[in-house]
């Protein structure tokens, strides 16, 4: 072997070492799942799935509506009302997970059938897969107070998703 290619053949094992120490030290940015266990990434995205020390988890542009079936409702009847959370960040979409929180102007909040419920302060429902990618739902019983009322349900991005 020449001086020359012994030459070239160092400085590309070295260039290699030094690539995968830097990709090991430099904090890398995630666009995964914020859980109290660290992250979750797509599988097959990422050699390295664990989080490192320096990592960051970043948020995930989401759009939360709400639908009360039946509306309007008469006094002292009651509705279920549906937060529906989508993904709307850009790439692969990933599917929101967590709670949503609920408030209104007047009126009680209660279990719906198929949503886990958490009567607060404040109250909140935790988010169910849909079945379709970068979409979760979640539903509370509504019980108003008489008069018009605003319903809102909350949901932090950062919180959770997947």
């Amino acid at each position: 072997m020449t001086r020359a290619l012994r030459s070239a053949v160092g400085i590309l094992a070295c260039t290699l070492c030094l690539g995968l120490l830097l990709k090991r030290l430099v904090p890398r940015v995630w666009s995964g799942a914020a859980t109290s266990s660290g992250a979750t990434k797509e599988a097959g995205t990422d050699p390295y799935p664990a989080m490192l020390p320096g990592d960051r988890v970043q948020k995930r542009t989401t759009a939360t509506t709400v639908t009360c079936t039946p509306a309007p409702v008469p006094e002292g009847g009651s509705t279920t009302c549906t937060a529906t959370v989508l993904d709307v960040a850009t790439g692969p979409a990933s599917t929101p997970s967590g709670a949503v929180r609920w408030s209104s102007s007047d009126g009680a909040f209660g279990a719906a059938p198929g949503s886990l419920f958490g009567s607060g302060p404040p109250p909140r429902c935790t988010l169910n897969d849909t079945g379709t990618v970068g979409v979760a739902s979640c539903a509370v019983s509504y019980t108003p107070g008489a008069g018009p009322h605003t319903v809102t349900a909350s949901y932090d991005s950062g919180a959770e998703t997947r």
